[in-house]
């Protein structure tokens, strides 16, 4: 059957599996079809013993019993025929990053490396049918009337991907459908200045990475969950502005895995504010920061605006806006009054001398945008109300625990290494890495609040408080020195 060709040989896979989750999931049926210049040249297609319980409701998606397994092989007994086939091939799939990271998982654990450049079909689809809304691999079915043998097996989903990878190519031909093709691959234009296998060997796993210009100086700082991913992004559209003068510029890439991501938020941040990178600008360390704190000493809240060195800002206390400058700041707390009709001499924005003079409140509520707050003419709970709702968003959050809290973040492939993090009232006391050898300090420890760490921190928290522990502080500062003392 002869398909589509490309310049590279192709793996088309399908992997039907026990889960969601390559952590805890199995692969439970697998299909390769591997194609080379327009020809179908080999083909894999087998039930793999996951060596774990079948859920039922994969049963019922799948039709795969565990007694359809007795006589399966498992991955490892087909791991040399599974890496034969992707070897060197573009790594093809309907949401290739589950089916790759489940690939990948399995050569894990077998201490094989294993990486690919990956065509993700759902991405294709979408950049070839922008009309339509849904992508799934059903609706593809149904809107090319094409034919599967076997929907939620392996090789009849597989199948299914040729058929949609040769009528696209038909019916937009080669240069439209090889642009396309080229954009999801996110084709890069390495720069001739590096090293020709720097690229490859990057890690594909979370982590900072910093571009080095000629003199040795740092150009740029990322962080990502898949380090050399994001680096192969930087190049793949690097024909004008910074990304064309990074690319002009660099010589060298260093990269430094992290356990996790949180590892590499909280590194990124610290080492643009401790190198000063020239094309990360925005993250740079302020020198000064604009504070706007809430005042509640009196019946209706008011904000305090101050200015403060970073350094000296120890307390997140009552903060409700931080800012890089005056301007910024001011700018805030005026949209923040005219929506909420809050009071813009409460609000710090008319001073009580500039309207001592008038009589009835400030110059908002004469126009009646003031709801009359300086002048006592509503309720101190109304106008209270108001003023949180406004401040709802920016507003520091108050430290939720008792006490600090660890942070433990597990490597995923090896469970007696991680890095543990130390945080206090928002503030990264201390942090190192573990393994089952002992222990060493992974960042500087920070005793003053930092608004890019307390971001970080605050989103991760929101999302997830897996690996978390609240300790005393006694525990904390033992965990602390033991960590310095073994560095």
């Amino acid at each position: 059957m002869a398909v589509w060709s490309y310049n590279k040989p192709l793996a088309i896979v399908d992997i039907e599996t026990t889960g969601a989750s390559p952590n805890g999931s199995r692969i439970l049926e697998i299909a390769i079809i591997r194609i080379e210049h327009g020809e179908v040249v080999q083909t894999l297609n087998t039930v793999i013993d996951p060596q774990s319980h079948i859920p039922p409701t994969i049963v019922d998606l799948t039709g795969i019993k565990e007694s359809d397994l007795r006589a399966a092989p498992t991955f490892n007994d087909i791991s040399q025929d599974v890496y034969n086939l992707l070897e060197g091939a573009i790594f093809v799939a309907h949401n290739a990053r589950f089916d790759y990271s489940f690939i990948k998982s399995e050569f894990n654990r077998l201490g094989i490396r294993f990486t690919a450049k990956q065509l993700c079909t759902v991405a294709l689809s979408r950049a070839l049918y922008p009309e339509f809304k849904r992508h799934d691999l059903s609706t593809i079915i149904e809107r090319f009337n094409f034919t599967c043998e076997q929907r939620h097996r392996a090789l009849g989903d597989a199948q299914v991907l040729v058929d949609l990878l040769n009528h696209s190519y038909e019916i937009h031909g080669a240069d439209i459908f090889g642009e396309k093709v080229l954009k999801v691959l996110g084709v890069s234009r390495i720069p001739h200045n590096l090293p020709k296998d720097l690229i490859k060997s990057l890690p594909e796993s979370p982590g900072v990475y910093i571009f080095y210009g000629e003199s040795g100086e740092k150009l740029y700082i990322g962080k990502s969950i898949n380090i050399k991913k994001r680096v192969m992004s930087h190049f793949c559209n690097s024909e004008t502005g910074k990304a064309l003068r990074i690319a002009e510029e660099i010589r060298d890439i260093e990269a430094i895995p992290t356990t996790g991501e949180l590892g590499a938020l909280l590194m990124e941040s610290y080492l643009i504010k401790k190198e000063q990178p020239l094309y990360n600008r925005m993250s740079r360390r302020t020198k000064k920061l604009v504070i706007v704190r809430e005042d509640s000493s009196g019946k209706y809240k008011r904000v305090v605006v101050g200015t403060y060195a970073a350094e000296d800002l120890t307390s997140s206390d009552f903060i409700i806006g931080i800012f890089r400058s005056m301007s910024q700041a001011k700018g805030v707390l005026d949209e923040y009054t005219k929506d909420h009709k809050l009071c813009p001499e409460l609000m710090d924005l008319e001073k009580h001398r500039v309207r001592k003079q008038r009589v009835g409140g400030c110059f908002y509520s004469q126009l009646g945008k003031c709801l009359g707050a300086c002048a006592a003419k509503e309720s101190p709970e109304t106008y209270n109300a108001r003023f949180d709702l406004a401040f709802r968003e920016r507003r520091v959050k108050t430290w939720p625990f008792k006490g600090p809290i660890i942070i433990d973040e597990k490597n995923t492939e090896e469970k007696t290494k991680g890095t543990a993090f130390v945080i206090d009232q928002w503030k990264l006391v201390g942090s190192f890495l573990y393994d089952e050898y002992g222990q060493q300090q992974f960042l500087p420890k920070e005793y003053a609040f930092d608004y890019d760490s307390y971001k970080i921190l605050a989103s991760r928290l929101t999302k997830s408080q897996k690996g978390l522990k609240v300790v005393s502080h006694g525990e904390a500062q033992r965990l602390l020195t033991i960590s310095t003392n073994m560095i």
